[in-house]
């Protein structure tokens, strides 16, 4: 029984011992399972720093290369941007530089054509007047030798001679108010000239000195007396020049008629004389035109 005894309480101190084995074994387990899990906790808040380091780093590692990037693209669409500049700038200079080249050409075209216009135009209106002054010579051919007035044809004329030195010269030397009262024709002045020439005459008769009522009487019947002679008359006196000028007068030759009234300073002959002027300037101006008018005609032609 003792030995019973004895076995029991060996098995039961060897539950006991083998209770507290499996219980050491148990907190053992226990502790190394939450050692386990601090251990864990401490790998995973290690990893979350780590991770967040990580991320951190990488962060501001891609910031930094975005930074580089964006940098470096600005550079680059600025050096872009800069050589995109630069030829733009030369394909406008080269472009301007071209349109300054047309335009040149065409200002010089244009000038070109300017002045062929404007010579064109000097030609046409240079030979309207000259055509104009064909016509109105043409029309004064019959009119200037009688004394009718010259009316409108001599007011163009005036008009024409405006835009002509040469013809306003010639114009300016003409007599006076041909146009509204005419000039008196060479026939009238030969049918005149005899009245001239007779009072010319009996004046010649009449002494220097006489005051006497009888020297004029006298003077008037010696003159109706002496033959009316026209002939190239030698001698210097009032007769002989008388002669000379009726001859010329004859013979139509006015300039040289005058040249020898004028020579006997009578103021007799002083209507006549003006007369005659006036029909010899006409004469000669109307000449002048017709070889000014010839003269143009053969330049233009």
């Amino acid at each position: 029984m003792l030995d019973g005894l004895r076995s029991e309480c060996a098995r039961m101190l060897a539950d006991h011992e083998a209770f507290s084995v499996a219980k050491r074994a148990q907190n053992d387990a226990q502790r190394t399972v939450q050692q386990l899990e601090r251990n864990y906790s401490s790998l995973l808040r290690r990893k979350d720093h780590i991770l967040k380091n990580q991320k951190i780093a990488s962060e501001h590692h891609l910031t930094q290369q975005l930074i580089s990037m964006r940098e470096k693209a600005a550079a680059y669409l600025e050096l872009r941007l800069a050589e995109q500049e630069r030829d733009l700038r030369l394909f406008f200079d080269k472009e301007r530089a071209a349109r300054l080249d047309e335009l040149d050409a065409l200002r010089d075209v244009s000038e070109t054509l300017e002045s062929a216009l404007k010579y064109k135009i000097a030609k046409e209106t240079e030979l309207d007047n000259v055509r104009e002054l064909s016509r109105l010579v043409a029309s004064l051919e019959d009119l200037i030798p009688t004394s009718e007035p010259l009316s409108t044809f001599w007011t163009e004329l005036r008009d024409l001679a405006s835009r002509d030195p040469v013809l306003d010269g010639v114009m300016q030397a003409a007599p006076k108010g041909v146009e509204t009262s005419g000039v008196c024709s060479m026939d009238e002045l030969q049918r005149w000239f005899p009245r001239v020439e007779r009072a010319l005459r009996q004046s010649a008769m009449v002494p220097d000195n006489s005051s006497s009522l009888w020297g004029p009487i006298s003077g008037a019947i010696f003159g109706r007396m002496l033959m009316k002679e026209h002939w190239l008359a030698p001698g210097l006196n009032v007769d002989s020049a008388i002669s000379r000028a009726g001859y010329f007068v004859d013979q139509g030759d006015l300039q040289n008629a005058v040249r020898e009234l004028e020579s006997i300073h009578d103021p007799i002959g002083t209507d006549w004389l003006n007369e005659a002027k006036r029909r010899l300037c006409l004469d000669q101006a109307f000449d002048a035109i017709r070889a000014h008018s010839q003269l143009e005609d053969m330049r233009i032609g």
